[in-house]
């Protein structure tokens, strides 16, 4: 499975690019597969989206190391499913352990700079070309 991350530290806007990027896969062709889309919580998401039999995950949430929500357990679940891509907020924590590593035992995997706007009025243009960027990577 490659893994492609969005990097950077808590409340840059991780998670509003990726669910912008979410939104044009769906209405690229991509749909969602039964019995895999679930609210995590603060706006992230867990799913799989198929487009021609390719299977790909996407969490908004990669803040933890730990437990049920652990990127290494949420990665897990994603290569059960049968993804080959997957795709995921990965944040810069306080932890000894970084959610980054636990994305790094995958030999295929990218890690992508979150791009930071502190003007709201640009950053949904930013959100936007940071969800592009991984569409065209796909």
């Amino acid at each position: 499975m490659r893994v492609l991350a969005l990097y950077g530290e808590s409340n840059i806007r991780k998670t509003s690019s990726l669910l912008l990027l979410y939104k044009r896969l769906l209405t690229n062709g991509y749909v969602q597969v039964k019995d895999h889309y679930r609210y995590i919580s603060n706006g992230d998401i867990f799913d799989v989206l198929e487009k021609e039999g390719n299977l790909i995950g996407i969490i908004t949430q990669g803040d933890y190391v730990k437990g049920s929500n652990s990127v290494k357990n949420h990665l897990k679940n994603l290569k059960i499913a049968g993804c080959q891509k997957a795709i995921y907020a990965a944040s810069q924590t306080s932890n000894k352990i970084q959610p980054l590593d636990q994305v790094k035992c995958y030999s295929s995997h990218i890690i992508i700079p979150k791009t930071i706007e502190i003007m709201k009025s640009k950053q949904l243009a930013v959100n936007s070309n940071d969800a592009n960027l991984i569409f065209n990577m796909i």
